[in-house]
């Protein structure tokens, strides 16, 4: 009704993978990566009165993760490969303010989700089973949407995300005993955005906006599995409203990464023997296509879309 909101999401908040050739330079300290997520999301929305309303609910989240790298640095040497998996419980919450006509502010809050990952290593002649704790971060976003003209809307958003907790998981075996660790040590990462909806005509919405991304990584810690670096985001899209229920919406996004190196050393935290050095130049490309059909009457109820989008 018109103070009451039931809602579900499915996301995968947390996905990775990282595939180089089996035969090469770093191959000592990775292989492929890939690690995979899927969460489970129900909300409750209250409207308390004209000008805030707010939301909670549990999250649910089954975390993957397969880790390789090789055993020496010979070429075709077999692969050490780490497995594990586990089920975690978090929530997320909420709170959405119309303070003036045309202003929509929105404070969301995800939960950091603890797992205890279990599994295995798989090294030449051995198989053994293992345990982690990891805990995926928390995460704060603040957006405002300001209606200039009726046609034109501006948004603008500041995502921060706690990656600093995920520290250095230690991997036990039988007994307790530490079979090895993962080097994360990740800083905060933090996420400013600016875009805008323009309403072409009462069906055809142009989007665009630029976003710009510090990323949790830095040289002192930067591995070969994830060389990652601050980076902006320059997006395009648009929406279609086919009627009132049903819309297409589709979007390109390209990002540009700032220039990386790659410095494992003596004193860097991944460093095992074998130093390696090297330059990273990457760039992402995401074309989105998405289609929203609604079951309520949108000439009672308030728009689901969302306040903060990365453009």
């Amino acid at each position: 009704n018109d103070m009451l909101w039931v809602g579900l999401s499915l996301t995968s908040p947390y996905g990775l993978v990282t595939d180089p050739r089996d035969n090469w330079a770093g191959q000592v300290y990775s292989r492929s990566s890939k690690i995979f997520s899927l969460n489970a999301n129900p909300v409750l929305g209250i409207k308390i009165n004209d000008w805030i309303s707010v939301a909670a609910g549990p999250s649910l989240q089954y975390f993957d993760i397969r880790l390789k790298r090789a055993a020496a640095v010979t070429p075709g040497a077999p692969s050490v490969i780490l497995d594990g998996d586990d089920i975690g419980f978090g929530f997320t919450a909420g709170v959405t303010l119309t303070p003036f006509a045309g202003t929509s502010i929105g404070i969301g809050y995800r939960s950091r989700i603890d797992h205890e990952l279990e599994g295995t290593v798989t090294a030449p002649g051995s198989r053994i089973p293992i345990g982690s704790d990891l805990t995926t971060p928390d995460q704060l976003t603040i957006g405002i949407s300001q209606a200039i003209t009726p046609a034109l809307t501006v948004h603008a958003g500041f995502e921060w995300t706690n990656w600093s907790v995920l520290e250095t998981p230690l991997v036990t075996g039988p007994g307790g005993v530490v079979v090895t660790d993962l080097p994360l040590n990740y800083n905060d990462g933090y996420f400013y955005s600016l875009g805008f909806d323009y309403k072409l005509t009462n069906q055809l919405t142009l989007r665009a906006g630029v976003a710009y991304e510090e990323s949790p990584i830095d040289t002192e810690i930067r591995s070969t599995r994830l060389p990652d670096n601050d980076r902006i985001w320059a997006s395009v899209g648009a929406s279609y409203q086919w009627n009132t229920k049903l819309s297409f919406d589709v979007a390109y996004t390209h990002i540009f990464s700032k220039e990386t190196d790659i410095r494992i050393v003596p004193g860097q935290q991944d460093y095992e023997g074998l130093p390696f050095v090297a330059d990273v130049d990457a760039s992402t490309d995401i074309v989105t296509v998405g289609l929203r059909y609604r079951w309520d009457d949108p000439a009672v109820a308030i728009p689901a879309a969302p306040f903060v989008r990365k453009y």
